[in-house]
């Protein structure tokens, strides 16, 4: 359990100097003037936020995995590599990358949202519950020696 939150932490930080290096990259690709190395500065832009996206997504799918959420596989969800002008065909399943587009990482989080919150409600009914419990035992301790307490 905690493996994965330091692991979780790691990734968030990863993703994080990912994000950091797209931003340098966009206002680089923004500011070059010679078509080459624009064309190449956009290529590395294009593949910094692919990483980004694809590590958020990880992010996202292992914490729900940890929830036991479940996602749909709905194409509007999901991203991939795969061209579809690709003359040779689609690759192997194996060989596609899947990642969360937009609306499945929103989905996705707001359904972490709303399991974590649910947890953290049972979590209170249930110190709730004990804390009834104590209570009434207590109560009952209390009139017990009350009642064994000699009068004078």
């Amino acid at each position: 359990m905690f493996d994965k939150k330091k692991r979780l932490r790691e990734q968030r930080k990863q993703l994080n100097s990912y994000r950091a290096d797209h931003d340098s990259l966009r206002r680089a690709v923004a500011s070059e003037q010679d078509k080459d190395k624009r064309v190449q500065l956009t290529r590395r832009y294009i593949n910094a936020i692919r990483k980004a996206d694809i590590l958020e997504s990880d992010v996202i799918l292992e914490e729900a995995q940890q929830l036991g959420i479940e996602l749909d596989n709905k194409s509007s969800w999901w991203l991939d590599d795969v061209d579809p002008d690709d003359p040779g065909g689609p690759p192997p399943d194996y060989a596609i990358t899947r990642w969360l587009s937009p609306l499945g990482k929103a989905i996705a989080t707001r359904r972490i949202r709303e399991e974590r919150q649910k947890d953290i409600e049972r979590r209170v009914k249930l110190i709730v519950m004990v804390l009834t419990a104590l209570t009434g035992i207590g109560g009952i301790i209390i009139g017990i020696l009350a009642f064994l307490k000699p009068t004078r």
